[in-house]
């Protein structure tokens, strides 16, 4: 009976996560279609539930490497539920819950129960099958069953204006672009080892989907992606570590700069980054008002709306000590990511970490939260915390 129950054991731990990874990612696309917010939100519930449940009865272990990472996210965990409780709002109330539990889940649970490279593999297949449904449109074929339309944007092409940019099942192309941004670095997982037709062809499609989507924040941080690898393959991880380091460096001070923080150059304080100045001299402007305790993130909305900068968003929302939590957590992770890259996956780990770096500096989005991109970079904040993705 013992060893019944154990190959049984190995079956289900073979088969379900898999497909409990598929049904998570479907989930977290359909908030960003036509469906209600309200019934988008119980089908992620109920896969969150189901999973956590997966996790209770056959794996109940939690593998934590990097734990300084934690401590810091229970300190900013701590600040956000010290500040909700001080003016507590029920905007501000929901996201502490998603916090608690959506996001901690992706930092801890879910990494426990996908391994990294189940993980890449229907990533990168899901973004292929969504790009594939994203063409069809130009081909004449576009269509809506229920809360699915797959339709083109009402805008050019920046790079062919003569053609429409693609969202494939999505409301907005920028979500099918960070998605495709995941799915096309997730692509060279296997890419780099089985160089077939069908991997080739998975990687193909995924940067094209990319690339029509018109998604410029996304061609940046691909490109920041294929940087480090480049330095990784040419000089070593310790030159990766430190080419990361650089560039965030660079970008910091090129910000100051762009806000006369620093003298630099003239173009660089007018640089308009198609609109976001205004919105990011706001968020700025918050912080000045409310340097310690900050607006939190229905304040930020009311003053600001989208800022665009998830860095000036959580600064705005919770102060210079908020600020430089929520910074600590998204810009040391994929640093000490890129100090422990020895294997391919933790080279693409580090490579996914990094990119999302990049957008979420053109982006509101956060790895706080239930949205689709939020879960996407928590999970992969996860991995690096949880060191749960061998080869």
């Amino acid at each position: 009976m013992g060893v019944t129950w154990e190959s049984q054991r190995q079956k289900i731990g073979s088969i379900y996560p898999p497909l409990l990874l598929l049904f998570l990612f479907c989930s977290l696309i359909l908030q960003n279609t036509t469906i209600s917010t309200r019934s988008a939100y119980i089908t992620i519930a109920i896969v969150y539930g189901v999973i956590s449940l997966y996790f209770s009865i056959y794996i109940h272990q939690v593998k934590i490497v990097n734990k300084f990472y934690i401590l810091w996210f229970l300190l900013f965990a701590s600040l956000i539920l010290f500040r909700t409780l001080f003016n507590p709002v029920l905007g501000d109330v929901v996201r502490l819950l998603a916090l608690l539990t959506f996001t901690t889940a992706n930092l801890i649970i879910l990494p426990q129960v996908f391994s990294f490279r189940q993980f890449c593999l229907i990533g990168s297949r899901l973004g292929a099958f969504l790009v594939v449904l994203g063409f069809l449109p130009y081909f004449g074929l576009s269509f809506g069953i229920g809360f699915i339309d797959v339709s083109l944007w009402g805008s050019q092409l920046y790079w062919y204006p003569s053609l429409q940019p693609m969202m494939s099942v999505f409301v907005n192309p920028n979500q099918l672009g960070s998605f495709a941004l995941f799915a096309t670095i997730a692509s060279l997982y296997e890419w780099k080892t089985d160089r077939s037709s069908y991997t080739t062809l998975i990687l193909v499609l995924n940067l094209l989907g990319l690339a029509f989507s018109n998604y410029r924040t996304g061609w940046i941080a691909l490109l920041a992606a294929l940087a480090i690898y480049v330095v990784y393959t040419k000089l070593g991880r310790e030159f990766m570590t430190l080419a990361v380091i650089s560039g965030f460096s660079s970008l910091l001070i090129a910000f100051l700069m762009m806000f006369n923080v620093f003298p630099g150059p003239e173009f660089l304080t007018e640089v308009s980054l198609n609109n976001r100045r205004e919105l990011w001299t706001t968020s700025i402007l918050a912080l000045q008002e409310r340097p310690f305790f900050g607006y939190n993130f229905t304040g930020v909305v009311d003053i600001v709306g989208n800022p665009h900068n998830s860095y000036l968003r959580m600064f705005s929302a919770f102060g210079l000590f908020g600020g430089c939590l929520y910074s600590i957590l998204s810009l040391g992770i994929p640093i000490s990511a890129t100090r422990q890259a020895t294997t391919d996956s933790q080279v693409i780990l580090a490579m996914l970490l990094v990119s999302f770096v990049f957008v979420q500096i053109f982006n509101s989005l956060s790895f706080v939260g239930v949205a689709m991109r939020s879960s996407i970079i928590a999970l992969l904040m996860g991995y690096s915390i949880t060191a749960t993705h061998p080869d």
